[in-house]
């Protein structure tokens, strides 16, 4: 993920869609609230159309497993926003893995809008970053994990598509 991006930003400037290289309905995201060079808070609201909504003793909800993923197009968006303030194309990254996922509930509670916050801790030049990612309801963590990213210079011939 770059770290020479440009420093405004307008949180109404861009979709997530616009961002997080997904197709509907994979973005999990409503939208960017806040964003640095090194960090990036985006929100979203969950409802019964949720993707990954179930209903457990008939109790609709997210589990909380889930929340990775939040975590991960937070990424996503972050480095989507670096490369759209250079006027570039938005590129693909990759979860590589996760450390210490902390949930204090087991699933995420349908109308609670959720923060989810991210900030850039370590940062390679070979395109290999460390992120610390939490999941709040109002002043509440509900979820911590750190997220390795990997965003190759060539993604395609990474990816042996040439």
């Amino acid at each position: 993920m770059p770290d020479d991006c440009g420093q405004k930003f307008d949180p109404t400037q861009y979709r997530i869609a616009e961002l997080v290289p997904h197709a509907e309905p994979m973005i999990l995201l409503d939208h960017v609230s806040d964003w640095t060079p090194d960090t990036l808070t985006a929100e979203v609201t969950l409802h019964a159309n949720s993707p990954f909504c179930q209903t457990v003793d008939q109790q609709q909800n997210v589990p909380a497993y889930v929340g990775i993923e939040y975590m991960a197009q937070a990424i996503a968006a972050h480095g989507g926003i670096c490369e759209r303030q250079k006027n570039a194309a938005v590129q693909i990254g990759l979860l590589v893995g996760s450390r210490r996922y902390s949930c204090t509930v087991d699933a995420f509670p349908l109308a609670k809008l959720l923060c989810v916050h991210i900030r850039a801790s370590i940062r390679s030049d070979a395109g290999l970053c460390v992120f610390d990612c939490t999941i709040k309801h109002g002043n509440k963590l509900l979820a911590s994990a750190s997220l390795n990213v990997f965003q190759p210079i060539n993604a395609e011939k990474f990816l042996g598509h040439q």
